[in-house]
């Protein structure tokens, strides 16, 4: 028998196939999670979790600034700095989209109920919780520098090993 021109080859106790008919695990049909750090242009952010794949994060852009990365790649480097949404705002703090905010100031302190406040809101007269307040206006906002400085170390640490899509609303499509 030409066992290599031969169509009808069978299992048998002395015969074992491997490799045939095996199920086909296509590269087109994996789709890695992705999160995106999205900054609107009424300076309202978040981050979206649920939606992004490596396919299309960059097909429908939401806001104004923009950090796409894989899903579960980023959350080691991060854990330091709380995130990818401490990360985005820093990013757009220093790249100029976001003027002042109060996650970035230096007097913002959290309360024993998780809450965050500002150390100066009897000085200033700014609402005590920063989710009241008007950072736009407040006069005392100073940067906390050794916050920013161990955020972008972490995300320049990240982006060393792994990609990051960082877009904004001047780049082009």
């Amino acid at each position: 028998m030409d066992i290599v021109n031969s169509t009808n080859l069978n299992e048998c106790e002395k015969v074992k196939l491997h490799n045939f008919k095996r199920k086909e695990v296509l590269a087109e049909d994996f789709a890695q999670p992705f999160q995106k750090y999205i900054l609107h242009h009424t300076l309202k952010s978040y981050v979206e979790r649920d939606t992004f794949t490596c396919r299309n994060y960059n097909h429908h852009r939401k806001g104004i600034y923009e950090i796409s990365m894989p899903y579960d790649d980023c959350i080691p480097y991060f854990i330091n700095s709380g995130g990818l949404y401490t990360i985005g705002k820093v990013k757009a703090y220093l790249d100029g989209y976001l003027k002042k905010d109060c996650q970035l100031c230096k007097w913002q302190a959290e309360d024993m109920s998780g809450s965050k406040f500002c150390k100066l809101y009897k000085k200033c007269g700014n609402p005590k919780y920063c989710n009241d307040n008007d950072v736009s206006k407040c006069s005392m906002f100073r940067e906390n520098t050794l916050m920013i400085n161990d955020a972008i170390s972490d995300f320049n640490e990240y982006q060393k090993n792994d990609s990051v899509d960082i877009w904004n609303i001047d780049t082009p499509y």
